[in-house]
């Protein structure tokens, strides 16, 4: 396995319990795997080292959402030891002979390639909101940020989110101020923030600040619980996201919106990545603002007929927002058709750096899951 020295990389900590050519290993048995302060530190000196980091866990251990952003973010990878001494891909799924293999990418070419126990049902007692929203700000004095992720809370779920911290648990007050001013102190390096309400409907979000050539850009991941199914919040579900993203572009929702898009799933009140094949999601919104309807080049007449837009936003430099569908799962086709719409050059161009971040707007039918 090509084992090496913690001396002979320049990297030692704690969390590690062997260091190889290229990454370095970590094993845990906790039930959650938390982003906390060590495991924060480890990626961060990984990286400085050159190196990826190898989560190994049994079956019973699951991510939280921080950790796994945190893990794909920094190339990281995890693998599951089964009772009978047989590894995985804690996230595809794909069988391995050995640790190292989780750092390439599998094609799965059909279900033998796949480890049986990955396939199980998992429990389902919520439908899961995963919201994803990148807003830019002028690099000024007056810049608050935190405003998207409180303006989705208060229409999704009522209330704004009760705490954020840098790492887990979570454990400081929301406050906006707060965790702008920690973010521009550690400008121009880009910043990993966490903010969470365990008391209300479940709400686990991320936020990522860093600078741009606009400003300074907000991206907003948030995962919040809609109830459980045939509940109220599940049946308005696509419509409180359509008003939740028509609030994210109104004048008084500070920064301007770039691009926004709404997936729902069945998940668990627990909010928690398990090394289990997740139900695929559904495409219920996308908001473009108006930074991408004028890189976009996008005629709202156009997009009124041909695809129900919504002009949102302020009038004279307004937003478009699509609704998708409903929970049938319809909602790919009119995705798929709307993107095929768009200059694709200019659609890269637009997400830039981010683009990994807008993975669900892939348009590609290979690429996902059949609909159950």
């Amino acid at each position: 396995m090509n084992e090496t020295s913690s001396e002979a990389t320049g990297i030692r900590h704690p969390l590690i319990d062997s260091v190889h050519v290229g990454w370095v290993h970590t094993e845990s048995r906790a039930p959650v795997i938390h982003l906390s302060e060590g495991r924060a530190d480890l990626f961060s000196q990984a990286a400085a080292n050159g190196l990826r980091v190898i989560l190994v866990t049994d079956e019973l251990s699951a991510l939280t959402e921080p950790y796994y952003q945190a893990m794909t973010g920094n190339r990281g990878s995890w693998v599951v030891r089964a009772q009978d001494g047989s590894l995985r891909n804690g996230v595809s799924g794909a069988r391995l002979e050995h640790v190292a293999e989780a750092l390439d990418s599998h094609l799965i070419a059909n279900t033998d390639d796949v480890a049986v126990a990955f396939l199980r049902p998992q429990p389902i007692d919520q439908l899961e909101l995963i919201i994803t929203a990148s807003v830019r700000h002028k690099a000024l004095s007056t810049t608050v940020l935190g405003g998207a992720l409180e303006s989705l809370s208060t229409v999704l779920r009522g209330t704004p989110p009760s705490g954020w911290d840098v790492h887990e648990p979570i454990s400081g007050a929301w406050d906006r101020q707060a965790l702008t001013e920690y973010a521009r102190g550690r400008m121009p390096a880009e910043t990993f923030l966490l903010a969470n309400d365990p008391d209300g409907p479940p709400l686990i979000a991320t936020i990522l600040a860093q600078r741009s050539t606009h400003g300074v850009e907000e991206t907003t991941k948030a995962f919040i619980g809609m109830g459980i199914p045939g509940s109220e919040g599940v049946r308005t579900a696509a419509e409180r996201t359509l008003e939740a993203f028509a609030q994210l572009a109104a004048p008084t929702t500070s920064g301007m919106p770039l691009i926004a898009f709404a997936l729902a799933r069945p998940g668990s009140v627990r909010q928690l990545h398990s090394p289990v094949l997740p139900i695929p999601p559904v495409p219920l919104a996308l908001l473009i603002g108006p930074p991408g309807v004028k890189a976009l080049g996008l005629d709202a007449a156009r997009y009124r007929r041909d695809f129900d837009a919504i002009v949102v936003g302020r009038p004279r430099i307004p937003g478009l927002l699509f609704p998708l569908g409903d929970l049938d799962g319809r909602g790919w086709e009119t995705l798929d058709a709307l993107l095929a719409s768009f200059d694709q050059t200019k659609m890269n161009a637009l997400l830039g750096e981010n683009e990994s971040l807008f993975a669900g707007l892939d348009t590609r039918k290979s690429d996902r899951a059949p609909q159950p």
